[in-house]
Parts: C-alpha cells; structure tokens; sequence
C-alpha cells in the first residue's frame, strides 16, 4: 500500500512540474513572439531606410557624373565668398 501511496505522491509531483513548466514555456513563447515582431518592424525601417539611401546615392553619383553637383558646389562658394566680401566691407565702412 505504501508502494501505492508514493507512485501518487509522484505522478502528483510530476503533473504539478509538468503544468507549472508548460506555463513557464507558455509566458516566454509569449515573448519570444513579442520580440520577433520587433525585430520584424525594424527590418522593415532598416529596408526602408536603405531604399532610401539608395535613391540619393544614385542622384548624387548622376550629379557627379554630370558635372551638376561640382557646379552647384562653385556657386555656393563663390555665393558665399561674396556675401562675406559685402559683409566684411560694410563692417569696414562702419568702423570708418
């Protein structure tokens, strides 16, 4: 009878590991999920991202290609080299 009592006393146990585990695994399947999504939701930014960054390198190698981009880049210093020039005459001036 004893022999009995103890193989009860064990599957007991048992069932109770087994259920309390099967929560345990329940819970972090939950956020392995959860994570997952995440990381889903950045590839998708990153995609996006790197799409992006595509379409400007092209336009910019077809400016460098097309010699826009070194003309835009003279204008913009000789704009500002001028604007300095007028600036720093007009302190002149003041001082004056």
């Amino acid at each position: 009878m004893e022999e009995l009592l103890q193989a009860d006393i064990f599957f007991f146990i048992t069932s109770i590991t087994v259920i309390v585990l099967g929560i345990f695994l329940g819970i972090a399947g939950y956020y392995v999920v959860k994570i997952i999504k995440i990381i889903h939701r950045i590839m998708i930014r990153v995609e996006e991202g790197s799409e992006i960054l595509t379409e400007d390198i092209q336009q910019l190698h077809g400016e460098v290609k097309n010699g826009t981009l070194l003309s835009r880049l003279m204008g913009y210093l000789v704009t500002s080299v001028s604007i300095a020039r007028k600036q720093s005459s007009n302190n002149n001036e003041d001082t004056e």
